[in-house]
């Protein structure tokens, strides 16, 4: 995990390194909560309709060594899930970064803008997890129009990941591992975030083995 030098930050040092405080975590997690990155906006106008994206990055300054990925499963309507669709190395800042991508497609401009404020998607990262939400909320008014929500994850290269299980059915990252590897969803299989792609670490690996 990344140490913060300052007065207000403490950690405790347990067997597996250093772990910060609960105190600690509350300030991160405050920290968070506002580390906005870029809002960038893409309209394209149709024969029919009028799309538009609103594309959220959000930025963290904490990370944990290994990152756990869950999902909130309180999805109340298929029409309003939330899809995982890429975890890719982020090499650039070497943060943490997530992509939250609104797209609606209305009848008009105005009417696209106004069904993406009202989407309500929630987020929470505190520790060592990431929690998202599988679902949106959005008012009745705007259930007709077509609308979707994705997601795309920025890891710092070399972070271990955990996929949750309850993540499976929200995620499609089939092509992301080099080479080619069926992605698990449960608290056994860990991977590493390369370059080239995910990878499943050694451990993993002898798991696997172990099954054949």
């Amino acid at each position: 995990m990344m140490v913060k030098f300052d007065k207000k930050h403490y950690y405790k040092v347990t067997k597996d390194g250093l772990e910060p405080t609960d105190q600690t975590l509350q300030i991160i997690k405050k920290e968070n909560k506002k580390s906005r990155g870029t809002i960038k906006i893409i309209d394209d106008k149709k024969e029919f309709y009028h799309r538009r994206k609103v594309i959220e990055t959000v930025l963290f300054d904490h990370y944990p060594d290994t990152l756990f990925i869950k999902m909130n499963k309180k999805n109340p309507s298929q029409n309003n899930n939330v899809q995982i669709i890429k975890v890719v190395s982020n090499s650039f800042n070497n943060k943490v970064e997530l992509k939250i991508e609104k797209k609606a497609d209305g009848k008009t401009k105005n009417k696209s803008t106004k069904c993406i404020k009202n989407m309500k998607f929630n987020w929470d990262f505190s520790g060592k997890t990431l929690l998202l939400d599988d679902y949106f909320e959005i008012p009745k008014k705007y259930e007709k129009t077509p609308r979707a929500i994705f997601l795309e994850l920025k890891i710092p290269e070399n972070m271990i990941i955990n996929f949750d299980k309850n993540t499976e059915k929200s995620c499609y990252l089939s092509n992301e591992t080099v080479p080619p590897y069926k992605i698990h969803f449960d608290k056994n299989h860990y991977y590493k975030v390369t370059k080239k792609g995910i990878q499943p670490t050694k451990e993993t690996l002898k798991l696997e083995e172990k099954k054949k």
